[in-house]
C-alpha cells in the first residue's frame, strides 16, 4: 500500500469512529448524571488514543513531507493551528461538568465539527504532497 493510500485510509477510518462522538452527544440528555461522566471517559479515551495519535502522526510524518515537497515550512501552519484547536477542546471536555448536558453537547459536536474539517482539509490541501506523481510543486513533470 502507498504512503498516500495509508494517509486516506487512516483518515476515513478516523472520521468513521469520530461520528460516535455526535450519537454520544444525542445520547447524553437520556441518561443519569453518572452515565453521562462514563460516558464522556469513553470518548475522551478514543480522543486521547486515536486523535492524539494521528495528531502525533501528522508532526512527524505527514507535515515535514509535505513542507518538503511545497519547499515551505510553513505551508502545514493552518493545520497545526487545528491541532492545538482540537487539543484544547478535549482539555475542555476533561474540564466539563457531567450535570451541564449543554455543555457536553456542545463540546461533543465541536470536537466533531473540528476533528472532521481538519480532516477534510488535510485531504483536499496537503494528501497529494504524498505522492510526488500528483503534486506538481515537487518539480516532478510525472503527473499521471
Amino acid at each position: 500500500m502507498d504512503e498516500e493510500a495509508s494517509v486516506r485510509e487512516r483518515d476515513e477510518r478516523l472520521e468513521k469512529s469520530a461520528a460516535l462522538l455526535v450519537v454520544a452527544a444525542r445520547c447524553l440528555p437520556m441518561l443519569d448524571v453518572d452515565e453521562r461522566g462514563k460516558l464522556v471517559e469513553r470518548a475522551l479515551s478514543f480522543l486521547h488514543r486515536d486523535v492524539g495519535a494521528h495528531l502525533a502522526d501528522d508532526a512527524a510524518h505527514l507535515y515535514p513531507v509535505v513542507g518538503e515537497r511545497l519547499r515551505d515550512p510553513l505551508a502545514t501552519a493552518p493545520l497545526q493551528y487545528e491541532h492545538r484547536a482540537i487539543r484544547w477542546w478535549i482539555d475542555e471536555l476533561a474540564r466539563a461538568d457531567a450535570a451541564d448536558t449543554n455543555d457536553l453537547q456542545r463540546l461533543l459536536y465541536g470536537l466533531y465539527a473540528l476533528i472532521t474539517v481538519h480532516l477534510s482539509r488535510e485531504e483536499e490541501l496537503y494528501a497529494g504532497a504524498v505522492d510526488s506523481r500528483r503534486w506538481p510543486a515537487s518539480g516532478d513533470t510525472d503527473v499521471t
